[in-house]
């Protein structure tokens, strides 16, 4: 019998728990309550794996329709998280960022990051076509870099800001680039990670 503190009575068992849990018994109801426990924490796990795949997913569908539009040279509207529009066909995939070809010949690099939307032609493919794949090409900062060598003119679209700077590209690392300025001269150094679009102008 039990006493006042609720402590196991001579027969072993102890208070009664929550409403319904003290009538499991090993080998029958409990064993079927941890079954359960079991089947709802694997669909738990199957939910989130499926969520992480879907994600996963979803960054390789975006380099699939740049890939696609690469290999069958469509043009597109590629517009980036400021607002500007960039048309024409696609030059270069890399590791994260994207070149794009004007009519007019000009190219514009745009980190995989700060791409909104992309536009197709009417008869392009509805959606993706392919997961995504490796892109061996170089980084959105190994670009940089490189044009910096040349001393590039260049637009440089910066999300901090709010506006877009133009002038003479200089020394570049992995994750700034300094920009030289004209009126009055001045050099900007702007974190790779702010900019939206590269616009390449003129090189040396």
């Amino acid at each position: 019998m039990a006493d006042g503190d609720g402590l196991a009575d001579g027969s072993g068992r102890g208070p009664a728990g929550p409403a319904g849990f003290d009538s499991l018994s090993p080998g029958g109801d409990l064993d079927r309550f941890l079954d359960d426990l079991r089947i709802g924490e694997a669909a738990a796990r199957r939910r989130r794996i499926r969520h992480l795949r879907e994600a996963a997913a979803g960054d390789a569908s975006l380099v699939g329709v740049l890939t696609d539009a690469a290999e069958a040279g469509s043009s597109v509207v590629v517009r980036t998280a400021t607002g500007r529009p960039l048309r024409g066909c696609i030059e270069l995939i890399g590791i994260d960022a994207v070149g794009i070809r004007s009519p007019e010949g000009q190219v514009a690099f745009v980190p995989l990051h700060a791409i909104a939307t992309i536009e197709l032609p009417s008869d392009a493919p509805a959606g993706p076509t392919r997961p995504g794949t490796t892109r061996p090409g170089p980084s959105f900062a190994t670009i940089v870099a490189t044009l910096a060598a040349e001393q590039a003119m260049a637009l440089v679209d910066v999300v901090g800001l709010g506006a877009t700077l133009a002038g003479s590209l200089r020394q570049a690392g992995d994750d700034v680039v300094a920009l030289r300025i004209e009126g009055p001269p001045r050099v900007v150094h702007v974190a790779l990670r702010q900019v939206s679009a590269l616009v390449v102008l003129a090189s040396g």
